[in-house]
């Protein structure tokens, strides 16, 4: 059963158009979005025809909910985002917990504290990047 059929050009909805009469034109910036609940596989055949889907996408269509959705991953993005800010301090502890003899830092009296301004401005650095892009 067709739910919404509609035409798109840079993020914004032009018009409600019927499946029928749309023209597959190559040139054409923008989509055609059509929204489906649980389409036969008539239906399914029928688009790939009309709109020259490859077969594996007009298998995605037909199976639709064996695939993961897009929302399911805001989790692992979060976690992973969550990671990467730990790393830079977890670096920097790193190379201190070695105990070099020969540090560059040890010898200079401003040596440590720029180390951790460093650190702690990347971790910041990166925290606002992440959150800017939405994966905070």
């Amino acid at each position: 059963m067709l739910i919404n059929s509609s035409y798109y050009e840079s993020g914004q909805k032009i018009s409600d158009i019927a499946p029928d009469a749309i023209q597959i034109q190559k040139a054409v910036p923008g989509f055609y979005w059509l929204a489906y609940e649980q389409p036969d596989d008539a239906t399914v055949n029928q688009l790939a025809n009309q709109f020259e889907l490859p077969v594996l996408a007009a298998e995605d269509v037909r199976h639709a909910s064996q695939y993961p959705k897009l929302e399911e991953y805001d989790d692992t993005r979060r976690l992973a985002a969550w990671a990467a800010i730990f790393a830079v301090p977890t670096i920097f502890s790193g190379v201190w917990g070695m105990n070099f003899q020969h540090m560059p830092e040890l010898q200079w009296e401003f040596g440590y504290p720029l180390s951790l301004l460093g650190m702690f401005g990347i971790t910041i650095w990166l925290h606002k990047r992440l959150k800017q892009r939405g994966w905070l």
